[in-house]
Protein backbone atom coordinates (compact mmCIF):
# COMPACT_ATOMS: atom_id res chain seq x y z
CA UNK A 1 0.00 0.00 0.00
CA UNK A 2 1.50 3.28 -1.26
CA UNK A 3 1.87 5.72 2.21
CA UNK A 4 1.87 9.54 2.26
CA UNK A 5 5.18 11.36 3.09
CA UNK A 6 5.31 13.88 4.87
CA UNK A 7 9.24 15.93 5.55
CA UNK A 8 8.97 18.02 8.25
CA UNK A 9 11.61 20.54 8.76
CA UNK A 10 12.67 23.79 10.71
CA UNK A 11 15.17 26.23 11.88
CA UNK A 12 16.96 25.40 8.93
CA UNK A 13 20.00 27.79 8.31
CA UNK A 14 21.43 28.32 4.89
CA UNK A 15 24.31 25.53 4.91
CA UNK A 16 21.24 22.99 4.80
CA UNK A 17 19.36 24.21 1.85
CA UNK A 18 21.23 21.45 -0.65
CA UNK A 19 21.46 18.56 1.81
CA UNK A 20 17.51 19.80 1.71
CA UNK A 21 17.20 19.82 -2.01
CA UNK A 22 18.90 16.73 -2.08
CA UNK A 23 16.73 14.81 0.17
CA UNK A 24 13.61 16.49 -1.39
CA UNK A 25 15.06 14.87 -5.15
CA UNK A 26 15.22 11.50 -3.52
CA UNK A 27 12.20 11.01 -1.67
CA UNK A 28 10.03 13.22 -3.16
CA UNK A 29 7.64 13.99 -0.12
CA UNK A 30 3.59 14.83 -0.72
CA UNK A 31 3.57 17.20 2.39
CA UNK A 32 6.31 19.45 3.27
CA UNK A 33 5.74 21.62 6.67
CA UNK A 34 8.29 24.03 8.07
CA UNK A 35 7.96 25.13 11.70
CA UNK A 36 9.55 28.61 11.60
CA UNK A 37 13.13 30.23 11.17
CA UNK A 38 13.39 29.86 7.76
CA UNK A 39 16.58 31.27 7.32
CA UNK A 40 18.21 30.81 11.09
CA UNK A 41 21.76 32.24 10.48
CA UNK A 42 19.76 35.24 10.11
CA UNK A 43 18.13 36.23 13.65
CA UNK A 44 15.89 39.44 12.34
CA UNK A 45 14.36 39.49 15.59
CA UNK A 46 17.49 40.92 17.39
CA UNK A 47 19.02 42.38 14.30
CA UNK A 48 16.39 43.66 11.57
CA UNK A 49 19.40 45.11 9.40
CA UNK A 50 19.95 42.02 8.51
CA UNK A 51 16.48 41.84 6.27
CA UNK A 52 18.21 41.93 3.14
CA UNK A 53 20.39 38.55 3.57
CA UNK A 54 17.42 37.13 5.18
CA UNK A 55 15.49 37.47 1.86
CA UNK A 56 18.52 36.46 -0.21
CA UNK A 57 18.35 33.23 1.82
CA UNK A 58 14.38 32.60 1.50
CA UNK A 59 14.25 33.30 -1.95
CA UNK A 60 16.55 30.26 -1.76
CA UNK A 61 14.75 27.86 -0.01
CA UNK A 62 11.26 28.90 -1.47
CA UNK A 63 13.05 27.73 -4.78
CA UNK A 64 13.64 24.89 -3.55
CA UNK A 65 10.16 24.45 -1.71
CA UNK A 66 7.87 25.76 -3.95
CA UNK A 67 10.16 23.68 -6.91
CA UNK A 68 9.16 19.93 -5.05
CA UNK A 69 5.48 20.03 -5.90
CA UNK A 70 4.58 19.29 -2.43
CA UNK A 71 1.80 20.34 -0.31
CA UNK A 72 3.31 23.27 1.75
CA UNK A 73 3.04 24.59 5.08
CA UNK A 74 4.79 27.15 6.46
CA UNK A 75 4.77 28.35 10.12
CA UNK A 76 6.21 31.83 11.11
CA UNK A 77 9.20 31.62 13.39
CA UNK A 78 10.65 34.73 16.11
CA UNK A 79 13.18 34.73 13.89
CA UNK A 80 11.25 35.50 10.49
CA UNK A 81 9.88 38.29 8.63
CA UNK A 82 5.70 37.41 8.21
CA UNK A 83 5.59 40.06 4.83
CA UNK A 84 8.43 38.37 3.19
CA UNK A 85 6.59 35.12 4.40
CA UNK A 86 3.40 36.33 2.36
CA UNK A 87 4.97 37.47 -0.53
CA UNK A 88 7.24 34.03 -1.47
CA UNK A 89 4.49 31.38 0.06
CA UNK A 90 1.18 33.39 0.04
CA UNK A 91 -1.32 30.59 1.11
CA UNK A 92 1.00 27.98 2.35
CA UNK A 93 1.40 30.32 5.42
CA UNK A 94 -0.70 29.03 9.00
CA UNK A 95 -0.18 30.29 12.55
CA UNK A 96 1.40 28.70 15.19
CA UNK A 97 -0.95 26.65 17.05
CA UNK A 98 -2.85 25.82 13.39
CA UNK A 99 -3.96 21.94 13.26
CA UNK A 100 -4.24 20.53 10.25
CA UNK A 101 -5.68 17.26 8.92
CA UNK A 102 -3.71 14.96 6.46
CA UNK A 103 -4.94 11.82 5.56
CA UNK A 104 -7.19 10.84 8.48
CA UNK A 105 -4.72 12.33 10.64
CA UNK A 106 -4.17 15.67 12.68
CA UNK A 107 -1.44 17.47 12.80
CA UNK A 108 -0.78 21.10 15.63
CA UNK A 109 1.76 22.96 14.33
CA UNK A 110 3.78 25.62 15.86
CA UNK A 111 6.94 27.10 16.11
CA UNK A 112 7.73 26.57 19.80
CA UNK A 113 6.27 23.66 21.68
CA UNK A 114 4.35 26.22 23.90
CA UNK A 115 2.00 26.50 20.53
CA UNK A 116 1.28 23.07 20.70
CA UNK A 117 1.77 21.44 23.78
CA UNK A 118 -2.33 21.84 25.20
CA UNK A 119 -3.60 21.12 21.54
CA UNK A 120 -5.18 17.73 20.78
CA UNK A 121 -3.90 16.03 17.65
CA UNK A 122 -2.16 12.89 16.98
CA UNK A 123 1.07 14.66 16.24
CA UNK A 124 2.58 18.11 17.33
CA UNK A 125 5.11 19.58 14.95
CA UNK A 126 7.27 22.62 16.18
CA UNK A 127 11.16 23.71 16.47
CA UNK A 128 13.08 26.96 18.11
CA UNK A 129 14.55 25.07 21.01
CA UNK A 130 15.97 20.93 21.91
CA UNK A 131 12.74 20.81 24.26
CA UNK A 132 10.62 17.24 23.76
CA UNK A 133 7.01 17.28 24.86
CA UNK A 134 4.90 13.57 24.40
CA UNK A 135 3.39 13.13 20.86
CA UNK A 136 5.79 16.14 19.60
CA UNK A 137 8.16 15.76 16.81
CA UNK A 138 10.99 18.48 17.23
CA UNK A 139 12.48 19.62 13.89
CA UNK A 140 15.15 20.90 15.78
CA UNK A 141 17.01 17.79 16.31
CA UNK A 142 16.62 16.21 12.89
CA UNK A 143 14.24 16.12 10.07
CA UNK A 144 11.29 14.00 10.83
CA UNK A 145 9.60 11.90 8.31
CA UNK A 146 6.10 10.81 8.31
CA UNK A 147 4.46 7.70 6.85
CA UNK A 148 0.75 7.87 6.46
CA UNK A 149 -1.95 6.43 7.52
CA UNK A 150 0.50 3.96 9.88
CA UNK A 151 1.80 6.74 11.76
CA UNK A 152 5.60 5.27 11.07
CA UNK A 153 8.26 8.07 11.83
CA UNK A 154 11.78 8.53 10.41
CA UNK A 155 13.85 11.25 11.71
CA UNK A 156 17.24 11.98 9.90
CA UNK A 157 19.85 14.42 11.30
CA UNK A 158 20.94 17.13 10.12
CA UNK A 159 24.35 17.48 8.57
CA UNK A 160 27.12 17.93 10.96
CA UNK A 161 28.05 21.53 11.83
CA UNK A 162 23.88 22.50 11.33
CA UNK A 163 24.12 23.72 15.47
CA UNK A 164 26.35 25.68 14.86
CA UNK A 165 25.14 27.40 11.71
CA UNK A 166 22.11 28.27 13.52
CA UNK A 167 23.94 30.53 15.75
CA UNK A 168 23.73 32.99 13.13
CA UNK A 169 25.32 35.71 11.19
CA UNK A 170 25.40 38.34 14.12
CA UNK A 171 27.06 35.52 16.06
CA UNK A 172 29.52 35.55 13.48
CA UNK A 173 29.90 39.08 13.35
CA UNK A 174 30.15 39.30 17.01
CA UNK A 175 33.41 37.10 16.86
CA UNK A 176 34.81 38.95 14.22
CA UNK A 177 34.51 42.13 16.15
CA UNK A 178 36.09 40.59 19.30
CA UNK A 179 38.78 38.94 17.41
CA UNK A 180 39.23 42.90 15.65
CA UNK A 181 39.40 44.07 19.56
CA UNK A 182 41.86 41.63 20.66
CA UNK A 183 43.91 42.33 17.66
CA UNK A 184 44.13 46.45 18.40
CA UNK A 185 44.82 45.51 22.12
CA UNK A 186 48.08 43.10 20.88
CA UNK A 187 49.05 46.24 18.25
CA UNK A 188 48.73 48.65 21.53
CA UNK A 189 51.13 46.24 23.63
CA UNK A 190 53.47 45.51 20.77
CA UNK A 191 53.84 49.40 20.77
CA UNK A 192 54.21 49.78 24.23
CA UNK A 193 57.39 47.11 24.30
CA UNK A 194 58.97 48.72 21.33
CA UNK A 195 59.00 51.96 23.51
CA UNK A 196 60.11 50.50 26.29
CA UNK A 197 63.06 48.96 23.93
CA UNK A 198 63.35 51.42 22.68
CA UNK A 199 63.99 53.86 26.08
CA UNK A 200 65.94 51.24 27.48
CA UNK A 201 68.22 51.19 24.38
CA UNK A 202 68.85 55.01 24.60
CA UNK A 203 69.54 55.06 28.14
CA UNK A 204 71.94 51.97 27.83
CA UNK A 205 73.89 54.28 24.56
CA UNK A 206 73.65 57.59 27.25
CA UNK A 207 75.22 55.53 30.06
CA UNK A 208 78.57 54.23 27.65
CA UNK A 209 79.04 57.54 26.59
CA UNK A 210 79.15 58.86 29.97
CA UNK A 211 81.86 56.07 30.68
Amino acid sequence: MDETLIMHIGDTPESVYRFLERLIDELQPDVIIHTGDLVDNVKLERRPELKPAYEAGLRKLARILKGSGAKLYIVPGNEDCKKLLQEFFGDSIVEPGSIVGIEGKTFALGHSWRDVANKEADFKLYGHNFKVIPSGLNAVLGINFIFLPSGRTVRVDYPVGTDTAREGLQEVLRHRRIRRREKDRLGEARKVRLKVRACKGRKGRARKSAQ
